[in-house]
């Protein structure tokens, strides 16, 4: 896909209704209207995964019921993340 987004930082336009929300280093593109901004700050702020003490070389499989900030979060530690 040509006009793939590679990373946030090259994010030059922000769909309407949508903002970004940063904690801990990520960014997240957040819509309004849904739980996005519950699931980045619940996840990235509140730290409610931490028991899990994901580290690096662990292994995570999405199954993809939200925005992905899970997985985001595993990746910024060091874990392989897989997709379905």
């Amino acid at each position: 896909m040509q006009n793939e987004i590679k990373d946030m930082q090259s994010w030059q336009w922000i769909p309407p209704g949508c903002s970004i929300i940063e904690a801990k280093g990520l960014k997240a593109l957040v819509r309004k209207g849904t739980s996005d901004s519950f699931v980045v700050k619940e996840v990235l702020t509140q730290n409610t995964y931490r028991r899990l003490g994901i580290r690096p070389n662990d292994i995570v499989l999405d199954v993809g019921m939200n925005i992905g900030m899970f997985s985001a979060l595993a990746l910024s530690r060091g874990a392989s993340v897989y997709l379905m």
